[in-house]
């Protein structure tokens, strides 16, 4: 049942479905579980307080699976910068071999880590960007659409045109992200020429998800397409975020001119853990919300998720081969 892509070869994964790197959630046991199903788990180097932590992060990952998994290492502008080299090279040492990187093109970092042989992909929110990465020695980019969740970017360019301009220009594979849920978006984003999709929103309805089993149910019940919001714009740093009480707040502090130092509070990160693995209270944080999430509609095992989505792909794209 596997689908063979330029993406499943290089990585070496069964299924082409890349688990989104989500902040708080993307731990050691929920990335094991999807890679171990065939796809591929992206583990959040952000969710770790130090480079040691990080380490038995991933030894944790290797002892639950033998297939490959990736670390995701967000490269914002920042005050106070994280090592990103000893970031990169704790997972080089630990045998990590796929790397995914976002926020500023990892140009000062890429002669490292291809002299370990790591395999590097991208997220970039345009062609522009898109085609820096592979001028670079990126192996893959990550097409992320404004659709997604987290940060989209700042040109609102979605998914569909975004895939097909990435397949006249690049020359590297690359994975379509943002608005993916289900095998319909994979059999889309495959005659567009990706070679993967990355889900992210719909991953937080696993069985082994770690979030509260009450955002879940939540999620697959009562979120539609319509329950997101687009917040700190006026910052260069949009989010993509679920249209919440404190969501709003944001925004209409937004309006009002307020300095980002004012906002910054409603938005830390350590709020939107409390709700995630603590309190369920959706209404208190800012919480990344893709708009897929009016196509989750249940709460399934990991390899199931993946192997239906797979399912549905094929079964499209042999519905339409034969019409």
């Amino acid at each position: 049942m596997s689908i063979k892509t330029k993406v499943t070869e290089l990585l070496g994964i069964k299924y082409p479905v890349i688990q989104g790197c989500m902040q708080w959630i993307s731990t050691a046991s929920f990335v094991a579980a999807v890679s171990e199903a065939g796809g591929l788990g992206i583990l959040s180097a952000a969710t770790q307080p130090d480079v040691q932590a990080l380490r038995e992060e991933i030894r944790a990952v290797r002892r639950k699976t033998d297939k490959p998994f990736a670390l995701n290492v967000s490269i914002f502008p920042t005050i106070n910068a994280p090592d990103y080299q000893s970031m990169f090279a704790a997972a080089m040492e630990e045998g990590v071999r796929i790397i995914e990187t976002a926020g500023r093109a990892p140009q000062e970092f890429m002669d490292f880590l291809k002299k370990n042989g790591a395999i590097v992909m991208h997220k970039c929110t345009t062609v522009k960007h898109a085609l820096k990465a592979e001028s670079i020695g990126c192996d893959l980019v990550v097409a992320d659409g404004c659709e997604c969740a987290g940060h989209p970017g700042e040109n609102d360019i979605g998914s569909i045109v975004l895939s097909a301009r990435a397949a006249e220009e690049l020359h590297v594979p690359f994975i379509s992200c943002g608005g993916f849920s289900n095998g319909r978006g994979l059999a889309a984003a495959l005659m567009l020429g990706a070679g993967a999709v990355t889900m992210g929103t719909r991953f937080m309805a696993t069985e082994e998800c770690p979030i509260l089993p009450q955002i879940k149910e939540y999620l697959a019940q009562n979120i539609t397409e319509m329950d997101t919001m687009l917040i700190m714009r006026a910052y260069k740093n949009t989010i993509r975020a679920y249209a919440n009480d404190t969501s709003k707040e944001i925004l209409r502090m937004e309006k009002t001119g307020a300095p980002f130092e004012q906002i910054a509070p409603l938005a830390a990160g350590r709020r939107g853990r409390a709700v995630l693995l603590e309190s369920a209270d959706m209404r208190d944080s800012v919480l990344s919300m893709g708009l897929s999430a009016g196509l989750v509609h249940d709460i399934v095992s990991v390899r199931e998720l993946i192997e239906r989505t797979v399912r549905e792909a094929k079964a499209c794209i042999r519905q339409y081969a034969a019409a």
